[in-house]
């Protein structure tokens, strides 16, 4: 089965795999502490996954603009729920190997040749965005090795950033009660209305291409507007 990031790529069985990997993360909610804000976010991309796919299974009045529509919903269902299995699955330490293959994925890679913890932290810059969001940046820090001094070191998927809202943060981020993945900087985080006013803390680490995180780097601050 051809597969993109554990993923498949073949429509049919795309739709299999997204049905039964939300079934088996809403129905397990509770068991592995799935975040309900990742659900809910997803149910409006994989509705209009399974509205466009449903007008193109049928091949006699099929049109180019209803295969450009399911293209379309199927790369933002997958844009959205690649960082969703990260932050869930494979970084969830409530689910174990045979709770990650039940969900239709591979476990935790036991090659010798994994990429292993990262080895650097990341350097995080963050601004006020539209509303109450705001906008995080990540980069390598100086003198890092890796592909660009703006971009991710070598071996590195992701960066994991745990969000606290308050005067005070947790000292260890394990204990933020928000953590959202990003692959690509910048990245937005929004927060509530009733927040406005109140200082947001945000801290990363660099997630491997197998999963592995590293080290966490020291908290920044902005206050929400």
């Amino acid at each position: 089965m051809s597969k993109k990031n554990g993923i498949p790529t073949k429509d049919s069985l795309f739709d299999l795999f997204m049905t039964f990997l939300y079934q088996m993360l809403n129905t397990n909610a509770l068991k592995w502490k799935i975040d309900a804000d990742d659900l809910s976010g997803a149910i409006p991309l994989l509705t209009a996954w399974k509205t466009c796919w449903a007008i193109c299974l049928n091949k006699n009045t099929i049109t180019k603009v209803d295969t450009q529509n399911k293209n379309a919903a199927k790369a933002a269902l997958e844009s959205y729920t690649r960082p969703v299995i990260q932050k869930n699955i494979y970084l969830n330490k409530n689910m174990i190997a045979s709770d990650i293959t039940a969900c239709g994925l591979a476990p935790h890679s036991t090659s010798k040749t994994h990429a292993g913890k990262p080895g650097t932290v990341p350097a995080n810059g963050v601004k006020h965005g539209t509303g109450n969001s705001v906008i995080a940046t990540y980069r390598q820090t100086t003198g890092e090795a890796g592909t660009s001094k703006r971009g991710k070191p070598d071996g590195v998927g992701s960066i994991q950033t745990a969000i606290f809202v308050g005067p005070v943060p947790p000292v260890d981020p394990e204990d933020y009660p928000k953590t959202v993945i990003a692959t690509k900087s910048p990245y937005t985080i929004n927060f509530a209305p009733a927040q406005s006013g109140q200082k947001a803390w945000l801290v990363s680490r660099w997630i491997s291409t197998d999963h592995t995180p590293g080290d966490w780097n020291s908290p920044i601050s902005i206050t929400i507007n």
